[in-house]
C-alpha cells in the first residue's frame, strides 16, 4: 500500500505541470514517423520579471558587483552561456525525451528532418527565503519547421510552466528555480506531439 500511495505521488507530482500547452497554428501530425526532432533556442525579446531582458540583467549586475566586485560582471556572462545551455536547454532536451520515452529523440544540432525553435517571451525569476519560497515562471513560444525552410508548420505556446514547488532543492539557486520551470516545457512540449502522433 505504501509502495502503491508513492506511485501515485510520483505520477501526480510528474503530470503537476502537463496543462499549460496549446497548438496555437498549424498541426503536428507531420511528426508522426519522426525518430528525431532538433531543438533550437531563441532568446531575443524575451522580458524577465516584467522588465526587457537588457535592463535586467544591468540591474543584477549592479546588486551583485556592489556585494563583491567584478561578482555582476561573472555572473552577467553565465547568464548568457552556461545558464541556457546546460540548465535551461538541457531540461527542455531531458524532459522532452523521458516524456517522448523514446518515441522521438529530441537534442541540439542532431540530424533530423523538422525542428522545434524554442523561443522564449516570459521569465519570472522567483525566490528563496528560507520557508517563504515562489517558483519560478517560463512562458515559452515553440515555432516548428522543416529543417532548411521558414514555414512554419506549427506553433505551440507554453504558459505558466513553473517550478515544482514540492522539490525544495530546486528553489534554492536562480538557475535551478529557472531550470525547473523549463522542465516543464519540455514535458508539454512532448505532450503536444505525443498527442498528435497518437
Amino acid at each position: 500500500m505504501k509502495k502503491l500511495s508513492l506511485m501515485v505521488i510520483g505520477a501526480m507530482l510528474l503530470t503537476a505541470g502537463v496543462y499549460a500547452q496549446k497548438v496555437t497554428q498549424g498541426s503536428l501530425k507531420f511528426l508522426k514517423g519522426e525518430t528525431t526532432l532538433n531543438f533550437a533556442f531563441d532568446y531575443s525579446n524575451l522580458k524577465v520579471n516584467g522588465k526587457p531582458e537588457q535592463a535586467y540583467i544591468d540591474a543584477e549586475v549592479a546588486v551583485r558587483n556592489e556585494k563583491e566586485a567584478g561578482s555582476g560582471d561573472t555572473w552577467k556572462e553565465e547568464w548568457a552561456t552556461s545558464y541556457r545551455e546546460e540548465y535551461f536547454q538541457t531540461k527542455v532536451i531531458d524532459y522532452f525525451n523521458q516524456t517522448m520515452a523514446g518515441t522521438i529523440e529530441g537534442g541540439v544540432k542532431i540530424k533530423a528532418n523538422y525542428q522545434a525553435l524554442v523561443k522564449t517571451t516570459q521569465i519570472v525569476t522567483g525566490y528563496m527565503a528560507g520557508p517563504i519560497s515562489k517558483p519560478a515562471v517560463v512562458n515559452v513560444e515553440v515555432i516548428f519547421t522543416k529543417i532548411g525552410s521558414d514555414e512554419v508548420l506549427a506553433k505551440v505556446v507554453v504558459k505558466n510552466a513553473k517550478t515544482n514547488t514540492y522539490n525544495m532543492g530546486a528553489l534554492a539557486t536562480l538557475q535551478d528555480r529557472i531550470a525547473g520551470a523549463y522542465s516543464y516545457v519540455g514535458q508539454n512540449i512532448a505532450v503536444a506531439v505525443k498527442k498528435a502522433i497518437k
